[in-house]
């Protein structure tokens, strides 16, 4: 009788023992199943977070080559304004930063010199009304045989010169901005207008009011930012794989905006310094005011490969396995399913997926603050454990 009273408790106490494991394994298999679980988040909490909610896009995942560059504009558009004569800075009309037109009056110089040049012309200009008067006279007394040929030749040789004297000081007056009709009119000038040789804005004014300025100083420089480009450059090892109609992604400084642009040019020399060709891309978007001198870093795509893509900050691993959250939004909260996704390529900004079951084309995903929603969920668990 003690044997069998013995048996049937080691029975007992087994089953109690399997019992206890199976409800372990379920509670394991329970809290696998709620870490899979949507997890949810008010719309109060989506908008601290700033999260961006889109449909998925494919995206060029080809090879690429990492450039950085700046915004540059052609040297036609580009124009530095200088003084053709030594001169003090009477006025400065404009600022940096300030839109102007071609031939706009932008400063005035004065100086004595300016006036002297003014009355040599007229003294120069009475004479050559003298001199060509006295050279007509001595033609017809020549040709009538009455007169000296040696009179005739210097009245000539005097108002020639006189005359090329005369045409060099109507250039220097030309390039003062100086009327020569209003001078013969005698009005004379005190101070002369600097003009803007280009549409455009200031980007530099390299003068203050009364400074003295020696002839070919650079007074401002003006630039005309309507054809900005992107101009990157390529190191000599990867300068052969660069081919205009190429495409470049880039960013702007430390700006998440994406551009795109496209290879119009590349430079045949080398550039010792960086060692390095410049390489010169049209930009595609318009909707952003490019300023030259930004400081661009971008990708080169030397093949066309479209792949599914996410953000790398729309991604997120644990352990093993790989995320992405997928976004049911109601006038209450969000609620976010995690799908597992397996990396492919990445080319700096985004990685480009492959998903373990077929997905609704329509489905909206969490673009951005994966870690976040992950940490959220974790939380939950929290919450849910006490």
């Amino acid at each position: 009788m003690k044997y069998i009273l013995l048996s049937l408790l080691l029975f007992s106490f087994t089953a109690c023992q399997k019992q206890d494991k199976a409800n372990q394994e379920k509670n394991v298999i329970a809290t696998d199943a709620e870490h899979h679980d949507d997890i949810f988040l008010s719309k109060k909490q989506a908008e601290v977070l700033n999260l961006k909610l889109e449909r998925l896009q494919k995206r060029n995942m080809g090879q690429t080559i990492s450039v950085n560059g700046t915004l540059e504009v052609p040297p036609q558009n580009e124009a530095s304004v200088n003084s053709a004569i030594g001169a003090n800075v009477q006025n400065i009309l404009v600022i940096e930063g300030q839109q102007v037109k071609a031939n706009e009056i932008i400063a005035y110089l004065q100086h004595p010199d300016i006036i002297e040049l003014q009355t040599t012309y007229l003294k120069n200009y009475n004479d050559l009304i003298y001199l060509k008067k006295e050279y007509e006279r001595q033609k017809k007394l020549y040709e009538a045989g009455v007169g000296s040929g040696m009179n005739f030749q210097k009245a000539e040789a005097d108002f020639r010169a006189k005359n090329g004297l005369i045409k060099g000081l109507i250039e220097k007056l030309r390039l003062l901005n100086i009327s020569v009709n209003n001078l013969k009119n005698g009005t004379v000038q005190n101070k002369v207008a600097i003009k803007s040789p280009i549409n455009g804005f200031i980007q530099k004014v390299k003068v203050k009011t009364g400074q003295f300025v020696a002839p070919q100083t650079t007074l401002f420089t003006v630039i005309d930012d309507h054809h900005v480009h992107a101009d990157f450059l390529v190191y000599e090892d990867q300068a052969h794989l660069v081919e205009e109609n190429q495409k470049i992604k880039f960013k702007i400084g430390s700006s998440e905006k994406e551009f795109e642009a496209v290879i119009f040019a590349t430079s045949k020399s080398l550039e010792k310094e960086a060692n390095a060709i410049h390489v010169h891309a049209e930009i595609k978007e318009g909707d952003f005011k490019f300023i030259p001198g930004m400081y661009l870093e971008g990708r080169i795509y030397l093949e066309e490969t479209m792949q599914w893509a996410f953000p790398n900050e729309a991604i997120v691993q644990e352990g093993t396995k790989t995320y992405v959250f997928a976004v049911n939004p109601n006038k209450e909260n969000y609620s976010f399913e995690p799908i597992s996704v397996i990396p492919q390529t990445n080319d700096g900004s985004h990685t480009a997926v492959k998903f373990l079951d077929e997905q609704p084309e329509q489905a909206l995903y969490a673009m951005n603050n994966a870690y976040y929603i992950l940490a959220e969920s974790k939380k939950g668990e929290a919450d849910h454990s006490h």
